[in-house]
């Protein structure tokens, strides 16, 4: 059986309409995942992502989370500026109620769970204590400290790198503390190491995280 992958367009609980790239599992679906994107967009190496977990039995949805501010916006990799920018406009509260309405769309009936990257990995903290999930998984997100005003309702999964100016073992051990019950683990690795478009990529860090993510995953879906 084939992964079917489609664009589809989501309307939020505020009646904004947002697209987003889907990918369905070829057969019985675990559950479904909310894949939430770093400061680039829904980019042709997240829809890899997508399509990696939809082969292992998750439907999966990547919510474009720029639209309310600029709609069918990708970033190249190496305009970090732009990224920013984007970033900067967004309003954490509408991105709450986009994720919502993924997890709503993508949810078949066996719950949904989370997964960021970046950006998307300090999202997934705040949806974590804000929606109704089954797990949330977090990597190397951004602004992680100004999320902790809250506990997650669910399990949580942190991956960090221990070279990563964007969290410093400070920050990492406040969330440690904040999140005492969550899986934490740090690679010899930076920023981005997850992301096989870059040139920060590192396998040896990014495939033990990926097993471990998919492990995760599957427990809290079981």
């Amino acid at each position: 059986m084939t992964i079917r992958e489609e664009m589809v367009s989501v309307t939020s609980a505020d009646d904004f309409t947002f697209d987003a790239f889907v990918a369905h599992a070829p057969g019985e679906s675990t559950g479904g995942l909310v894949i939430l994107h770093e400061f680039f967009g829904v980019t042709d190496q997240l829809k890899s992502v997508a399509r990696f977990y939809a082969e292992g039995g998750f439907d999966v949805i990547v919510p474009a989370l720029f639209d309310r501010v600029s709609p069918q916006t990708v970033i190249p990799f190496d305009d970090h500026d732009a990224g920013r920018a984007l970033v900067n406009q967004l309003d954490i509260e509408n991105v709450l109620i986009d994720i919502d309405a993924a997890r709503d769309h993508i949810d078949q009936g066996n719950g949904a769970s989370v997964l960021g990257f970046s950006l998307g990995g300090g999202l997934a903290m705040k949806a974590a204590t804000t929606l109704s999930l089954k797990s949330a998984v977090s990597y190397y997100g951004a602004k992680l400290p100004t999320f902790l005003d809250a506990p997650p309702k669910c399990p949580m999964q942190f991956h960090f790198g221990d070279a990563d100016a964007m969290n410093a073992p400070e920050a990492i051990d406040n969330l440690q503390n904040a999140v005492p019950g969550a899986e934490t683990h740090i690679y010899a690795a930076g920023h981005s190491f997850a992301n096989d478009a870059l040139d920060a990529y590192v396998s040896d860090a990014a495939l033990p995280a990926l097993e471990r993510s998919v492990s995760f995953l599957n427990t809290h879906h079981s």
